[in-house]
């Protein structure tokens, strides 16, 4: 039996499960998942379904980029 499990989520690898007593311990390779990682998760679908809240989570935020959320071409007041 396999011990640990590469997550991904469409074309983005979130990290890796590792079995542990009693679940497993996922362990992110990507910025985006860093309020997951090393958390404990019972099941491997806990842990698809945890990296799919972050990932729409992050897509529901606003870039931080520096926009300022008005048109290129509107004037500063």
């Amino acid at each position: 039996m396999a011990n640990a499990f590469v997550i991904e989520h469409r074309n983005l690898t979130a990290g890796i499960a590792v079995r542990e007593r009693g679940g497993f311990r996922f362990y992110s390779s990507d910025a985006l998942f860093v309020t997951i990682d090393t958390q404990r998760f019972r099941r491997l679908r806990e842990i698809d379904l945890a990296v799919k809240r972050v990932v729409h989570a992050a897509s529901a935020r606003p870039a931080a980029s520096g926009r300022t959320g008005r048109p290129a071409s509107a004037p500063l007041r």
